[in-house]
């Protein structure tokens, strides 16, 4: 069965995803900026590694939700091991959620992201 990570939990209503799998929240907390090191941003941090971890880019998704520190640090946990991702967007028109994949190679082989990296 598949697995829908949410990166959040927020207070939104997350059971039209459920149709993609099971859903399971990696956070409900947002992650410190003003202490990086504190108790509660290792927690995430932890918790985020076993996902990770568990994580399988053939079928399982990530649901962006939340705050944007925690959704860049999935992201980047993730794409970074597996290479691939499996994501949810939600489209308000439809009422639900739609998947897209972002392929690390993809994204980085392109001439423009080249250039922007060529200029710094």
């Amino acid at each position: 069965m598949s697995n829908v990570y949410v990166t959040q939990e927020g207070k939104h209503n997350y059971t039209p995803a459920l149709k993609f799998g099971s859903i399971e929240f990696i956070t409900h907390r947002d992650f410190n900026t003003l202490n990086v090191t504190s108790p509660s941003n290792q927690e995430v941090i932890e918790r985020l590694e076993g996902i990770v971890d568990k994580f399988n880019p053939k079928k399982d998704y990530i649901l962006f939700s939340g705050d944007p520190v925690v959704i860049a640090i999935v992201f980047l946990k993730i794409i970074s091991k597996h290479g691939t991702i499996n994501a949810l967007k939600y489209d308000r028109e439809q009422r639900a959620y739609i998947p897209f994949s972002l392929d690390y190679r993809a994204i980085t082989s392109s001439k423009k992201y080249k250039e922007f990296n060529n200029e710094y």
